[in-house]
Order: C-alpha cells, then structure tokens, then sequence
C-alpha cells in the first residue's frame, strides 16, 4: 500500500526513477525535503482491460545530506517522496477510499476493540487503583499513579500504535511494548477519577508526521492528563522521565489526544520544564598548575538522559563522562537524589593547559577546561530550514573561584559581556568580579524553548561565537 525513495548521504547529480500502478490506484505523495521533483505521468497499456499509470520522477543536483546538530532525526531533513494508497475505484468491482483525516484516525482508534476497547472495563485493576483512594490532592495522586506504573511495569523496548499484549496481560505479566505500559497507566488514572486519554504519535526514530493523516505513520501511544484545562504528557517507558519530561524519543513535534466519544485534540510534543546544568569550580594555583574541586549538577531533561545513559552502559559511563573535559582527574564521585530529577558528579582535578607564564605575568583562562573552545551551531549545510531541537528549555551556569597567587596583583581582567536572543529567546551573560584576593568568574547561557525555528539560527550562532570568544580570554596576574 505504501514505497519512499530517499536521498543518498552522497550528492546525487541526477536520479529518475518509475513508479507504475494499475489506473484503479490512487496514491497520495508525502514530498519532503528541500528539493523539488519533476513528476511525469503517462499511461501504458496492458494485455488486461486497464492500463498502468506510471510516474517518472527525476531528482537534480541534490547534495549529500550531512548529520547536523540539534536534529532528533536526521531523515526529517532528507528529500523524499513517499506514496501511500488513498483510494481504489474500478467499475464492476467496487470502490474503497483509505484517505483519512485526524477526526476519522482518532474516531476508528476510539471505537477499534484492540485500542479504546482496552480502556474499557478493567475492574481486575480495582485493587491497584485501591492503593491510591486516600490521595485527595489530585495532582499527588496523578504523580504517584505515575511513579508506580513507572516502577513496576517495564516496557520491553518495542513500539507500536496497539498495545500488544492489551491490559489484562500486561497487568500480569508486568511487561509489555510502550502502548500497553501506557495504557495500564490512563486506566489507573481513569479509574481513580482522574482525566486521563491517550496521544497517538510516530516515535522520532520513526520520522515526523508531515502533510497527510496516516495511521501507518503512527506507532506510539503516551497518556495526557486534563486537569484544571491544563495537558499534563507523560510517558512511564522510560524509568527516568517526569511529568511534563518526555523521553526522547516522545519529542516529535505533534501528536493527537483521543478523548471521549472519538473526538480529538492536537498535542504539542514539547518538553516545558527548564532543566539546568551547574558547574562550579574551585582551585588554587601552583607550580603553574590549576588544582581544586570541580562539581556538576544535572536536572531534568539532563539528569534523564544521562541516569539512561548509566543505565545502558555503567562500565564506561565515568569514562564519558570525563572525556567530555580535558583534565587531569585524581578523583570521581557521582550521586543522584533520591527522585532522580537531578544528579552530581564532583572531580579533584590538576589542569596544566589554563595557566600559562611570560616573563613575570601570568595568564589565566579561568573558566579552565568548560570554557567553550568550538562553535556547535556552525553546521555543515549552507542553510538551515529546519528548527533547532534542543530537547527542553535549558540553563548552563559556570562559577569559577580561585585565589591570586601570593606575590601577584591583577593587572586586568576582560569585561563583562551580554548577548540577547530576539523575542526574548534566551541569551548569554559572563561576568569577573574581585573581593580582596579572591576572584570570582560566572557564566550563564539560557534558552526558554525546547525549540526554535530555523530562522533563529544566525542569532544562536553569533551568540555562540561571542561566548567562546569571551570565555577564552585571559586573566592577566604581575609578579608584585
């Protein structure tokens, strides 16, 4: 019912290809990407009492496709066209239209026995829905159905828009694929009074939805809570993720809550929360060498990914994360509290690079190994028309503290800098202040959106620049 062709990660100077179908298909195109296509359509006979319609499509002069940063899927960028069955129509034999709206998906999803079915009924969950009855806070009573569908149920890390195994099976087996983890969740929350309804998305492995409805393109359910006429989205599959945090995979930009009677509404598949990272810094210098304490806290969207990050692959999870600075660690702690919504990892660090002497002045980069040294938003394409997808709204602040040297005065020290985004997006803050012989460097860099459109990129991109630039440059000490 349905074939793509997709651009190659190689430049293609001219590609054609035919598409040939009987007379009595139609087909609708999902174009996408940047590049257009010239799409000729003839008739060819057959020895039968039709004729096949068939499509040449030619394609020039498109470029490799080249992975770029703050991209969930890179395939959402790729020039493609797509053709799915939308109708067959031949006199004598009958007629049958499979185009879809939304309205049609979410009404034959609601009625469907394999999908609204399974939310009906459910009484075997009465007994874990009793565990809940003397909450009557609403919003605690939806976090700790949460927290207990997310503890003691595992998602057997296969997708798909049914559930597999449907409500009674996974409630015994305390398994099953994403949709059924979700489903035993709107249940509980159903039947503890709580407005619960499932959202139908594409995973972003599975590529964004575009143009037109398609059930095929559907292949994840995650639960919507309605309370005080606002939309709470969660998704237990993942042990880490919150209220209001989607995983990952979840952020694919829409998706559509099924309510009550098969109507729907269209969900923003966003991350709202604004999740920080904190780095602090605290050394001495000596012997031409930077020593001290570095700490960073995670929250959020952060704390997630990296808590899944451990998870997967504990052995090497101090390596990477060291690897990500270029310093000389005697000691590693990590430690996460209690809700895993934030987590800390604290290094004893020695760092050569950051201190630098000429002659009877010392030169200090003193935000040391997180100083910013390269330019994440100079991308590889000349242009980009797609947003930048940064998974949440977020915060980075950097505090370094050092004491001067005995026997050294400041001679200078760069001066304060502020960037702002347009619209009030975000923007980047550094600041160098002294207190007797004690020095204090901090950095802040926020953007308030999980994304922006594409047309920010320039803005982000200088703003960038102005960081690393500022961030590199020096404190100057004299020998007294």
């Amino acid at each position: 019912s349905e074939f793509i062709w997709k651009s190659w990660k190689i430049p293609v100077k001219y590609n054609r290809f035919y598409v040939q179908y009987p007379e009595f298909f139609t087909y609708q195109q999902d174009v996408r990407g940047e590049f257009t296509n010239k799409i000729k359509t003839n008739n060819r006979p057959t020895d039968f009492n039709f004729k096949n319609l068939t499509d040449e499509i030619i394609y020039e002069n498109v470029p490799a496709l080249k992975k770029e940063p703050f991209v969930q899927n890179t395939d959402n960028m790729r020039t493609s066209i797509r053709y799915e069955l939308q109708e067959f129509s031949n006199p004598g034999y009958g007629y049958q239209n499979f185009s879809k709206t939304w309205s049609q998906i979410a009404n034959d999803l609601y009625k469907s026995s394999k999908y609204g079915g399974e939310l009906k009924g459910n009484n075997f969950l009465n007994e874990e829905v009793d565990k809940f009855q003397n909450i009557q806070n609403r919003e605690e009573k939806m976090s700790r159905i949460f927290e207990y569908v997310q503890q003691n149920y595992t998602w057997n890390g296969f997708n798909g828009l049914y559930p597999d195994k449907g409500v009674r099976k996974t409630f015994k087996e305390r398994t099953g694929n994403g949709s059924d983890i979700n489903f035993i969740l709107i249940s509980l929350l159903q039947k503890s009074g709580i407005e619960a309804y499932p959202v139908i998305l594409s995973t972003v492995e599975n590529g964004m939805l575009n143009y037109f409805p398609s059930k095929e393109k559907l292949n994840h359910t995650l639960t919507a809570v309605v309370m005080d006429k606002n939309i709470h989205l969660m998704d237990p599959t993942e042990k880490f993720s919150k209220i209001n945090m989607l995983p990952t995979q979840d952020l694919n930009f829409q998706g559509f809550m099924i309510m009550d009677g098969g109507s729907y509404k269209e969900v923003e598949l966003v991350n709202t929360q604004t999740s920080e990272v904190k780095n602090l810094i605290n050394f001495e210098i000596s012997d031409d060498l930077a020593h001290g304490v570095f700490m960073q806290t995670k929250s959020n969207y952060f704390a997630m990914n990296d808590l899944n990050s451990k998870l997967k692959d504990e052995s090497n999870f101090k390596k990477k994360f060291l690897s990500s600075f270029d310093l000389d660690a005697t000691e590693f702690d990590f430690k996460e509290n209690t809700t895993g919504d934030a987590i800390r990892y604290q290094v004893k660090f020695q760092d050569s690079k950051a201190i630098e002497m000429l002659g009877n002045k010392m030169f200090i980069k003193p935000l040391l190994f997180t100083a910013t040294q390269s330019n994440m938003f100079n991308f590889k394409n000349d242009i980009r028309k797609y947003p930048l997808e940064f998974g949440t709204p977020f915060t980075f602040i950097t505090t370094a503290h050092f004491n001067i040297p005995e026997g050294y005065k400041v001679e200078s020290m760069p001066t304060e800098q502020n960037v702002l985004l347009p619209q009030g997006a975000g923007g980047y803050d550094i600041k160098y202040s002294q207190e007797d012989n004690k020095i204090v460097v901090q950095s802040l860099l926020h953007i308030g959106y999980s994304m922006l459109p594409q047309n920010f990129y320039v803005h982000v991109k200088d703003m960038f620049q102005k960081m690393i630039e500022k961030e590199n440059q020096q404190i100057i000490l004299q020998k007294l």
